[in-house]
């Protein structure tokens, strides 16, 4: 199908969200001043964010646990930067200063491993890094326990290194078809309520952040022409977009107000509805192609796959008749030089 298409830069403010309805900049919703109507084609172009994380915010900062035989409990980490070893230091202080079963906290790293170690005497506790009433918003993976309660122990070791600051971001929008994205697995929860025990879930990522630049106010990420995936799917209308930022622990990330330009391509005849404002939408090009939408090539493999299998079946089909038009034959000719007649005649012959 040839259509003339228009590329676009667009910018997304936070600021502009309604901060009653969202009040936080890393779960929110945003209108766009125009309906982008007819859109073909979407491409992150660059995403400038604060550095807002501390290694203990509100989204780490609970550890649930069981004492055997005395009940839940939950410690409340102040939000705070940490090192390694001060983070276990405060969880350890917490444990002993807070004990009902009379047993004893050690809380450190492993000499030889460098993992995060649990040491109880006196006593046996269970960890709840999967079914703690706060787990959603645990230091678990910080500190590197997989998602899953650990069982009553007096000894218990983390299986991965202790991480307190995430190395990337990946930014989320609800509304971008799935053949646009990338998909991702990730521990986390339900992304729409935040509620719920972890589980393994693929997210479709529109862009992945690195958060390792040398700037430790601001982080930038600039996609290179090169990197869009100039998949075109079906005509869309964009009212709004939907913006959830994820780190690499499956937790939000607080990216403090930002600013998020996008690319779009959209069909030409789509433009007087859009009604372009120069200050939101600047063209930058205007060409006339053939467009094959992701859907219509996943659609013609199936017929070509569908096509060939018949064509298959038809050639066996073919291929049976044949032989059994000369198996006739065949037959056919051993009756005739066979029959009694022809014995008949070959005995007055002799």
């Amino acid at each position: 199908m040839t259509r003339k298409i228009i590329t676009t830069d667009v910018a997304v403010e936070s600021r502009n969200r309604s901060l009653t309805l969202y009040p936080n900049t890393y779960d929110y919703s945003v209108s766009l001043e125009r309906v982008a109507r007819g859109v073909v084609s979407f491409n992150i172009s660059s995403v400038i964010i604060k550095k807002s994380y501390v290694a203990v915010n509100k989204f780490n900062m609970y550890l649930d646990y069981q004492e055997n035989g005395f009940g839940s409990h939950t410690m409340i980490i102040p939000v705070g930067d940490y090192t390694e070893d001060s983070i276990l230091e405060t969880i350890e202080t917490y444990l002993n200063d807070n004990t009902q079963s009379g047993a004893t906290y050690m809380v450190y790293r492993d000499s030889t491993t460098e993992l995060a170690t649990f040491s109880i005497s006196g006593g046996t506790t269970n960890f709840l890094f999967n079914s703690g009433a706060n787990s959603a918003y645990g230091i678990y993976t910080n500190i590197g326990f997989p998602v899953k309660d650990t069982g009553y122990t007096s000894l218990v070791s983390a299986s991965f290194r202790i991480d307190l600051d995430p190395s990337y971001v990946d930014l989320i929008i609800k509304e971008i078809p799935m053949i646009a994205t990338k998909k991702t697995l990730r521990y986390t929860r339900n992304l729409n309520d935040w509620t719920g025990h972890p589980q393994l879930v693929e997210l479709d990522v529109v862009a992945r952040i690195p958060l390792d630049n040398e700037d430790e106010t601001r982080k930038y990420y600039s996609a290179k022409e090169n990197d869009f995936t100039n998949v075109y799917f079906k005509p869309m209308d964009f009212p709004k977009l939907s913006i959830q930022f994820i780190d690499n622990f499956g937790k939000f990330y607080d990216p403090g107000e930002h600013t998020i330009q996008f690319q779009i391509t959209m069909l030409r005849d789509n433009l007087s509805r859009y009604q372009l404002d120069p200050t939101i939408v600047k063209p930058k090009k205007e060409v006339t192609q053939t467009i094959v939408y992701k859907q219509d090539t996943d659609a013609l493999k199936e017929s070509i796959v569908a096509s060939s299998e018949r064509t298959c079946k038809a050639i066996k089909v073919l291929t049976v008749i044949v032989v059994l038009a000369i198996a006739v034959i065949i037959l056919t000719t051993l009756g005739l030089v066979y029959s009694p007649k022809n014995l008949q005649s070959r005995r007055i012959q002799m």
